[in-house]
């Protein structure tokens, strides 16, 4: 359960569009919010890079409690970056998911992550988007649930079930997040999803073994993300220095999951095809303490929305075994598994 100061501080930073973020990490109850104000810099910030590797990464410094924040006098703010995106129809999609099983046929991939969006009017109030929040936390315990907003973001809200790399001191864990079907009925894992896998499993390895970073690893698991399951597998790993985390961040993103293999291929391949710009969506988010510690996950299940629209984004993995229908089916799972929760409120 939310407390009642936080769920106030949410919707009122969502009604004054004030910059801001609120989280709770996976297996936690705790929720943190935290809003942008003018003392001193905070001890913790909040990094948020987009999907594109060339992009610098912005930072939320919230200085302000839920009950600061409910008491302080602030200016609404109306200059909000839209939602609005391309979207692809099925048909669309369809040919676009054609075309990528030709091209990695042809061999000049392996793999490609191809996403879509969905455009629906926003209907919610500020205080309704503070239930969502709320509901996420209780509807996915295990995923990192998030709300954020700043001027150069615009408003984010979602639940991942994809660590990037959670830190303490100098050791961290990562993990491989890939292949997906639905919980129920159960089912067993098919050719297409483990191959799918296996390959995010081995880029995380090669740049641990190639940054000499010793690590031990968990089995391969399914991990359940609400109504669809993921196949899993976690990295425990240690570094010499907390400088040398950040720096293999960097180097992780954007993983096979997010992008595909080989990564300049399946890159500049996903920038030339999808018709959206894909902005935060696959990028990376969450709350870090320069120094000491870091829970960095990939920005998956998420929503951006403005006044008018909200625009949710889904994406798989497209592999030489793909079938197309199956994949519209996919993101299209993906998408309703958040939106299930807007149309509840």
């Amino acid at each position: 359960m939310i407390d009642g100061s936080i769920k106030q501080a949410i919707a009122k930073a969502v009604e004054y569009a004030h910059p801001f973020y609120a989280y709770r990490l996976p297996g936690s109850d705790n929720v943190i919010f935290r809003a942008e104000g003018n003392a001193a810099d905070a001890l913790e910030v909040f990094v948020v890079h987009p999907f594109a590797v060339d992009a610098p990464s912005r930072i939320i410094n919230g200085n302000m409690s839920a009950d600061e924040f409910i008491d302080a006098e602030i200016n609404i703010n109306n200059d909000i970056i839209t939602a609005s995106n391309s979207t692809a129809t099925k048909e669309e999609y369809i040919e676009i998911i054609n075309s990528t099983v030709a091209r990695i046929k042809s061999g000049a991939m392996q793999k490609a992550v191809i996403s879509n969006t969905k455009i629906i009017d926003n209907r919610l109030s500020s205080e309704q988007w503070a239930d969502a929040f709320a509901e996420l936390c209780i509807k996915y315990p295990n995923a990192f649930v998030s709300f954020f907003y700043s001027k150069s973001t615009g408003f984010w809200i979602g639940a991942t079930p994809e660590v990037l790399v959670n830190a303490t001191g100098t050791v961290f864990t990562t993990m491989a997040l890939a292949g997906t079907k639905l919980s129920n009925p159960p089912s067993e894992w098919g050719k297409k999803e483990i191959e799918e896998h296996r390959f995010v499993c081995t880029y995380i390895e090669n740049i641990l073994n190639e940054s000499n970073i010793k690590f031990e690893c968990t089995p391969v698991f399914t991990k359940n993300a609400g109504h669809i399951d993921h196949l899993c597998k976690q990295y425990t790993c240690k570094c010499r220095e907390f400088s040398g985390i950040k720096s293999l961040l960097e180097t992780l993103h954007p993983t096979p999951a997010l992008c595909g293999l080989p990564f300049s291929e399946s890159y500049n391949f996903i920038n030339f095809t999808e018709k959206h710009d894909r902005r935060l969506y696959c990028g990376y988010i969450g709350p870090m303490v320069d120094g000491f510690s870091m829970n960095i996950f990939v920005n998956l299940r998420c929503i951006q929305f403005d006044r008018k629209h909200i625009c949710l984004y889904a994406g798989g993995g497209i592999t030489c075994d793909s079938i197309p229908e199956n994949e519209w089916i996919e993101i299209e799972n993906k998408m309703n598994t958040t939106l299930k929760i807007i149309n509840k409120l």
